[in-house]
């Protein structure tokens, strides 16, 4: 498919615009081994170190609307958090401090540098922030970490949810993390609004046009017949989108894609897929079913036990008797206790399988045969029955196979969106530098190296 709507869209931004300010560019930094004269901070955004020990130097002063100075216990702090971070993703866990300062210890004079300059690059966006008067509210921020984890959770978390969980990763109450962050969401704000910018003035409506017009083309094959523009809204509702905003997602898509190095050519898809090949094996689809269920849901963790008890009586009535299973399947529906599914792949490496159906799903459904019937199967908060009604043994790929039972697309079109979503995250850190790069024309930059210790 030449356009993936809004998941491809939205990850591929998010992929671009968590890389943080890349440094470097602009003009020529004076750097001089006097140590200046210590003066108060000025203008400290919420996510800063709140109180910084005067005494510790300045490794830089920088000026764009107003003068800001970055102090040693500044960057330490800073290098303390991205280390931190880092050794989350790493590790899974939150690391000690110990692990962290092991780390920091070792830094070398190149890596200090480029934690200053992120820094550096950072505060300089914030001011051309202010400057053109772009905030961020609370409510912004909200739907920033609900999004994130929305992506983790598969659904939207409620307020407690969040709370929770930004407790456990950080230690933090829920306003302390938004203090904490709220830089970092301004600036990323301010570089998208840049990136947007960007876009408008490089992509023509003709593209754009075009580009929707393939998509309902994609659409009609679907479905038989080309979609009314009605019907063409009702669907981008569904997505979460309206016409305005999946032309704002094209026109930001194409322009970063022409900044990573263009849309991918079939000797870049053939090349990954033989590459692929000869590194890890052959592109496999896993066997997958379609099935009908009967579920027999558990609210919490007190009803648990009798809605077992209920699940393993019906499945001792229905035992392997297909007539028996289809009655009950039919008495289910009636209250909203049954359903069909197609096109579920067996695998444990989809994590979709495993949210949607619980741990238990992939050992229990492999091995039954088109038409048997499952016992109970546990999932998330309610207990399953199945019959299987196709099954689709695991298949090795060719280029122009399906990839995903019930999908229209092939596996060279999701090679070909793959490295197209690669070139979005490339045209991202371009368009990050060059807005970098022309803040740090435009600024006063001061760099004491001889003092990036501690």
């Amino acid at each position: 498919m030449r356009m993936f709507a809004k998941s491809f869209l939205l990850l591929a931004l998010l992929a671009g615009f968590g890389t943080g300010f890349l440094f470097g560019g602009g003009k020529a930094e004076s750097k001089t081994g006097t140590l200046p004269e210590g003066t108060p901070i000025q203008g400290e955004t919420p996510g800063s170190v709140a109180v910084v020990d005067l005494s510790t130097p300045k490794v830089a002063d920088l000026s764009l609307v107003r003068s800001e100075p970055i102090y040693v216990q500044q960057l330490r702090t800073e290098a303390q958090k991205m280390v931190r971070d880092s050794l989350v993703q790493e590790l899974r866990r939150r690391p000690t401090d110990a692990e962290i300062n092991t780390i920091l210890e070792n830094l070398t004079f190149p890596d200090r540098r480029q934690m200053l300059d992120m820094m550096i690059n950072e505060k300089l966006v914030l001011q051309a922030a202010e400057r053109d008067k772009v905030t961020i509210s609370d409510n912004e921020i909200d739907q920033q970490l609900r999004a994130t984890m929305a992506q983790v959770a598969g659904r939207m978390p409620t307020n407690t949810e969040l709370t929770q969980a930004i407790k456990t990763e950080t230690g933090l109450e829920l306003p302390a993390y938004r203090d904490q962050i709220r830089s970092k969401a301004l600036a990323q704000k301010y570089t998208e609004q840049y990136i947007v910018q960007q876009a408008a003035a490089s992509v023509s409506d003709r593209e754009i046009n075009n580009e929707i017009q393939n998509f309902k083309t994609e659409l009609a094959a679907q479905a038989g017949r080309a979609p009314t523009d009605k019907e063409f809204d009702d669907f981008l509702a569904t997505q979460g989108m309206d016409l305005s905003s999946l032309r704002r997602q094209i026109t930001v898509q194409k322009y970063l894609v022409s900044m990573g190095g263009g849309d991918p050519s079939q000797e870049a898809v053939l090349a990954y897929y033989n590459e692929y090949i000869e590194r890890q094996g052959p592109f496999v689809r896993p066997a997958t079913i379609s099935f009908d269920y009967i579920q027999i849901p558990f609210p919490n963790t007190a009803a648990k036990a009798a809605a077992k008890t209920r699940a393993e009586d019906l499945a001792k009535k229905i035992g392997s008797n297909t007539s028996v299973f289809n009655a009950e399947f039919a008495n289910a529906t009636a209250s909203n206790s049954s359903g069909s599914l197609r096109y579920i792949p067996l695998s444990i490496e989809d994590p979709r399988v495993e949210q949607g159906f619980g741990k238990e799903f992939v050992d229990k459904a492999t091995p039954l045969a088109e038409g048997k019937v499952s016992g109970v199967i546990e999932g998330p908060q309610t207990f399953f029955i199945i019959k299987v009604t196709s099954k689709f043994p695991q298949e090795n790929l060719k280029l122009d196979d399906i990839f995903r039972l019930g999908s229209a697309a092939t596996l060279r079109e999701m090679i070909s969106s793959q490295l197209m979503q690669r070139s979005v995250v490339s045209g991202s850190e371009k368009a990050t530098q060059a807005l970098v790069k022309n803040l740090r024309d435009e600024a006063s930059v001061k760099v004491y190296e001889n003092l990036l210790v501690w």
